[in-house]
């Protein structure tokens, strides 16, 4: 038997064991889904070597070409479908603008996640946000403060230095960010900048800011959006989109097989292409928060 013969076999072999959960539960301790990256392409590898020794007819080696020549023409579409969705959104959203003004009015997310409403006061010159829960949780505020000392005062204390003190709220507050220095994390630390979080009644003007669940589609690009809707204060109203686009990797990266899906308690099976890591990537990512800051016509605090 040929050496490209047993590579697919073997690949068919792991991705069958992989549809029973029995034996997938243990396979998927070691990665085996991501085993036919390697076992496709060395099969494609071997055959067209076992071609060139004569050991197997000339027209297989046509099957290669058109797996390595057709996933690349697909990468460069894939690449260029890619680019046009970001450049489509980004002209969609430069013509919605707001006249936000941060000492006159104070932004409440009605939808979101609260990570998100930080993020935005950390990043941006907002010294202030709100998103707003169901009861019993009410509005909870984040608070941006900067400490030319770098130092931040503990949790619930107070003192001259803070620009806008909380001097007529008996709720606490709480310090976030102290656990990580990862660029990309949201939780990620800023020397200099405290953020607090705590209960507190929005005071001015309030523009309305709506982030939507998030939408994936799965194709030659992979895409999540968001639709995220801004109310003003006059009741005018408009909405957004963010966009985070995956567009196939270079080279050809086959992922094939079944794990369980914890939030749903499912064993779901997948195929498709590895594709590239675009989260930190400013030409395939247009985040909620960046894509709300551009609008309000926020900008990015400078360190």
């Amino acid at each position: 038997m040929l050496g490209s013969t047993k590579s697919f076999l073997a690949a068919i072999f792991v991705i069958l064991l992989q549809l029973f959960p029995l034996t997938g539960v243990f396979l998927m301790i070691f990665l085996a889904m991501t085993w036919s990256i390697i076992l496709v392409n060395l099969g494609f590898i071997l055959l067209i070597k076992e071609v060139w020794e004569g050991r197997a007819p000339r027209w297989a080696s046509a099957f290669p070409m058109l797996w390595f020549g057709g996933y690349m023409i697909a990468a460069i579409y894939s690449h260029y479908e890619a680019s046009r969705l970001v450049e489509q959104v980004d002209t969609e959203n430069a013509s919605q603008r707001f006249a936000f003004d941060a000492e006159r009015m104070d932004a409440v997310f009605l939808r979101g996640e609260d990570y998100q409403v930080r993020e935005l006061v950390r990043d941006y010159d907002l010294p202030r946000a709100f998103i707003s829960y169901e009861r019993p949780h009410g509005v909870l505020e984040t608070h941006a403060n900067w400490m030319e000392d770098h130092s931040c005062p503990p949790t619930g204390r107070w003192d001259s230095r803070r620009p806008d003190p909380w001097s007529n709220t008996s709720q606490s507050f709480t310090s976030v960010y102290a656990h990580s220095t990862d660029p990309s994390s949201p939780r990620r630390t800023i020397p200099g900048l405290c953020l607090y979080s705590g209960k507190r009644e929005p005071t001015r003007r309030i523009m309305q800011i709506e982030v939507a669940r998030q939408v994936e589609t799965k194709g030659i690009v992979n895409t999540e959006t968001q639709t995220l809707s801004i109310t003003s204060p006059d009741g005018s109203r408009g909405e957004l989109h963010s966009l985070r686009v995956k567009p196939l990797r270079w080279l050809p990266m086959p992922i094939a097989g079944c794990g369980l899906v914890s939030s749903v308690s499912k064993w779901e099976c997948v195929f498709d292409f590895l594709r590239k890591k675009t989260i930190d990537s400013e030409d395939y990512n247009r985040p909620p928060m960046l894509v709300i800051a551009r609008a309000l016509g926020l900008n990015e605090r400078q360190f």
